[in-house]
């Protein structure tokens, strides 16, 4: 859709849309929000403001068009529904920022209710978690993982 409209600066700023559709949104944007204080702050003085807002515009284009690439590719598999599909809000960027503290420690592990779990695989038992208690993939949250992963492995 961005290509066909020329709209090429939305896998850059889609995380700053999130629509208002009622109480259960609000309550999303509010955990977006608290999450946010909680984690960007710190990666911003790792970075500096400048070299961080850059990682953000870097780190959003790619984790934003590898979801568009993953939507297209199950598009043509299953159903037009994955197209309709948008990458919205901050929480493929806090899954990014949880994927990279996780990985700052990969032998370390951390207890996830009754078992414990390397720091290396934490972000994806998160992610399927969620993507259970959600009723569907996450495919944002996947991507936003992958994307960590793979920045990880670049350093």
């Amino acid at each position: 859709v961005f290509f066909e409209q020329r709209r090429v600066w939305t896998p850059w700023v889609s995380l700053l849309y999130r629509p208002l559709e009622g109480f259960r949104t609000m309550v999303m944007i509010a955990t977006e929000v608290y999450l946010c204080l909680a984690y960007l702050p710190e990666r911003e003085r790792d970075l500096g403001s400048l070299r961080f807002l850059l990682w953000v515009m870097v780190v959003s284009g790619a984790m934003n068009v590898l979801f568009l690439f993953t939507m297209l590719m199950l598009y043509w598999v299953w159903s037009l529904e994955y197209w309709m599909r948008s990458n919205q809000g901050l929480w493929p960027l806090l899954m990014l920022c949880i994927t990279l503290r996780s990985l700052e420690g990969p032998r370390q592990s951390v207890r996830f209710g009754l078992i414990a779990v390397s720091n290396k695989w934490y972000p994806a038992l998160v992610v399927a978690v969620l993507s259970l208690l959600s009723g569907g993939m996450l495919w944002d949250a996947l991507c936003a993982t992958l994307v960590g992963y793979a920045h990880e492995a670049l350093q």
